[in-house]
């Protein structure tokens, strides 16, 4: 169903990556929903640079992605990043999109 593909950032890193994975195209892709805008992710990878926190929080903005904390345990590497999403039927880099939400919050 639709919904089974609402990324829950509380969940693992490998469990959030292999659903991106699963629900790449031709599915309908994994989402997330920020700023009352509606994300399809495309692509993912595991990061090996060690990354604890909250999760659901953007931690690091790259030339690549964004690197988002996942998981509820904070003793072991909860980096996931994000490479390519689908906003409005067009790839985006996400970096693009989430570089200047940032900006514009500061």
């Amino acid at each position: 169903f639709p919904h089974d593909g609402k990324i829950n950032w509380n969940d693992d890193r490998k469990k959030i990556h292999n659903l991106i994975r699963a629900l790449s195209y031709p599915y309908p892709n994994a989402f997330f929903i920020s700023d009352d805008k509606k994300f399809f992710i495309n692509k993912s990878c595991l990061l090996e640079e060690d990354f604890r926190g909250p999760s659901g929080r953007i931690c690091k903005i790259t030339s690549d992605g964004i690197v988002i904390l996942c998981g509820t345990d904070h003793t072991k590497n909860q980096a996931l990043e994000i490479t390519e999403l689908v906003l409005d039927e067009k790839i985006v880099n996400p970096s693009t999109i989430f570089k200047k939400l940032w900006l514009d919050l500061e």
